[in-house]
């Protein structure tokens, strides 16, 4: 009775070696070249994938781009438009196992921007909203603002005694809440930006090329329409074209870096 189990071990231990002996493991050989063309924010991006030995693809890409992810095996023709270090991931799989590889490739040109048209400019608490949010792209009445967000708002538009002028959401002039914590520099009267250059701006170039620092000036309509900077706590740089008012409400149009 001894012997027979004795022999069943033996058995049992000489067919697991076998069988871990003859297992194949795949040989994954990953690779892939990115291959950019044109410039941001219209540049276009095709992956050529030189990977052998893999049954499965995991393609991750990097913010900017029009596809987050994917699982073809040669990704091609989306966009990028974020300029700058871009980054691609690939996670290849076959029979259990898994290979992975990063490589980094630089986007030539410029970031878009973001606009928002039309911004009604409420003189008052009895208006629109004198406050603005680049996050939510858009304005907050008086009595939307709580303790809870507003943390969201840039600045503030402020109007006294036939005057005008945009101030951080930080600042001593502004009556609209106590709550603010946001610190951003606004140039009311530095004209960095034209009206012709505010129509025409369809990517960040311009805003590349200015500093922008806080002036504390006012404004009257004599001086509409007109454009004025700023640069939010991230450091995102935007600028306001001041147009005209309508109803007692400064009409403005925003173009500010989406990254």
């Amino acid at each position: 009775m001894n012997n027979i189990r004795i022999f069943s071990v033996i058995f049992f231990l000489f067919f697991s070696f076998n069988s871990c002996k003859n297992e194949t493991i795949p040989v994954i050989n990953i690779d892939f070249d990115i291959i950019v063309t044109g410039e941001a924010p219209n540049a276009t991006i095709s992956i050529v994938n030189n990977t052998t030995g893999a049954e499965t693809y995991s393609w991750q890409f990097s913010e900017g781009a029009s596809l987050n992810v994917s699982s073809y095996e040669s990704p091609s023709d989306f966009s990028v438009e974020k300029a700058g270090e871009f980054s691609v991931f690939l996670s290849s799989s076959s029979s259990g196992y898994t290979e992975s590889l990063i490589k980094t490739v630089t986007i030539p040109g410029y970031n878009p921007v973001v606009e928002y048209e039309n911004i009604p400019f409420a003189p008052d608490e009895l208006g629109y909203g004198r406050a603005f949010s680049v996050w939510e792209g858009r304005l907050f009445a008086d009595d939307q603002i709580t303790k809870d967000n507003s943390d969201l708002i840039d600045f503030v538009f402020i109007y006294q005694f036939e005057a005008f002028f945009y101030e951080s959401a930080d600042g001593d002039n502004q009556d609209v809440s106590e709550y603010f914590y946001r610190h951003t520099k606004i140039a009311n009267l530095a004209k960095q930006i034209s009206l012709e250059q505010f129509a025409e701006m369809e990517n960040d170039s311009i805003f590349k090329s200015i500093d922008i620092s806080t002036d504390n000036g006012t404004l009257t309509d004599l001086d509409l329409p007109i454009v004025i900077t700023f640069q939010t706590q991230e450091g995102k740089k935007g600028a306001i074209l001041a147009k005209e008012f309508v109803n007692g409400n400064l009409i403005s149009d925003i173009k500010i870096q989406k990254y």
